[in-house]
């Protein structure tokens, strides 16, 4: 059956898309089942626009909530250029993936490399754009691995966002009680 993917991401993540879409243009030639859904809509890569990929419109906040409660992927892509902005990126996509009941892929950077744990909560993975192709194969493939690395994005995302740890972090960090 189908396998759906999600780059939960607006424009201001295009370039990092950029980066991979042609290997990931060819991934959605050679797998027809594989899907993509993005939300960039005109502003979707060219060599994105195929039948087997969905270039949604921007959303405002409680639609794209509404969206997330009602939609489910296998896998959600992350890739990460190595520029100023991703360095100071929140762990933010972790939380998203698990929304959407998804395997995450990430770009090998921080901070997703110092959380996500390779085959149990994520696949970080280098930016070299054939490894997305690859890695996206493998993970059609084999379905059950996807779904154990979701529950484990799942598990990491409910640790990360835990109020009392949360609390606990910013009280440590602004050094207030």
């Amino acid at each position: 059956g189908p396998f759906d993917v999600v780059f939960a991401a607006t424009r201001s993540h295009l370039q990092d898309l950029n980066h991979i879409a042609p290997a990931l243009a060819q991934a959605l030639r050679e797998r027809p089942a594989l899907r993509l859904t993005t939300f960039l809509n005109a502003h979707a890569p060219r060599c994105l626009r195929l039948p087997n990929a969905i270039h949604l419109p921007w959303m405002e906040w409680s639609r794209y909530r509404a969206f997330v409660a009602e939609n489910r992927f296998h896998a959600a892509i992350a890739p990460a250029l190595d520029t100023h902005f991703n360095r100071a990126r929140s762990i933010s996509k972790v939380h998203d993936h698990a929304a959407f009941g998804a395997a995450g892929i990430y770009s090998h950077q921080p901070p997703f490399d110092h959380i996500v744990t390779h085959d149990t909560s994520g696949l970080p993975i280098s930016k070299d754009p054939e490894h997305w192709r690859v890695t996206l194969h493998d993970l059609v493939e084999r379905r059950d691995k996807t779904l154990n690395i979701a529950g484990g994005g799942q598990a990491l995302s409910r640790s990360l966002g835990d109020m009392l740890r949360v609390r606990n972090f910013w009280v440590t960090e602004l050094g207030v009680e």
